[in-house]
């Protein structure tokens, strides 16, 4: 079965950069694990999609705010692990758009100097990502 692209960059975070490049203590890389573990399940059960045909066209702003809204309602979670959670996935995106510009070499795109975080207004950083990685899916399809 061909593995997506977000499962290959989801298996290569958690194995490599997590505790490797950003050297991450295990506890913490256990609870960016939980939140993804939680996602795949939301996603299976909430917008009936199998974890392992996820890829980036799934995800939307839009689908992240219901997840996070799932986590208070149906999860009972806190607003601030409400808040850690959406901090985990956004460092996911941000690391997968990164894999992804570097891949096609398109560095010019957004320039090393400039922070990703100054290129989206503030409170859009996931949307932001999101646009980048699929823009950078279209140009892996062609």
């Amino acid at each position: 079965m061909k593995t997506t692209s977000f499962s290959q960059h989801l298996g290569t975070y958690f194995d490599e950069y997590l505790p490797n490049v950003r050297n991450y203590r295990p506890n913490t890389i256990a609870s960016y694990q939980d939140t993804f573990r939680l996602l795949l399940e939301y996603m299976a059960e909430q917008q009936h999609i199998k974890p392992y045909l996820l890829d980036y066209k799934h995800f939307s702003d839009k689908v992240i705010l219901s997840f996070l809204n799932w986590l208070e309602t149906h999860r009972n979670c806190s607003p601030s692990t409400r808040n850690q959670r959406l901090s985990a996935i956004s460092a996911f995106f941000k690391y997968a758009f990164l894999q992804n510009a570097l891949f096609f070499k398109i560095s010019w795109f957004f320039p090393a100097e400039y922070p990703v975080e100054r290129i989206c207004e503030r409170g859009h950083r996931v949307h932001c990502l999101l646009q980048g990685i699929r823009l950078c899916a279209d140009l892996h399809e062609q």
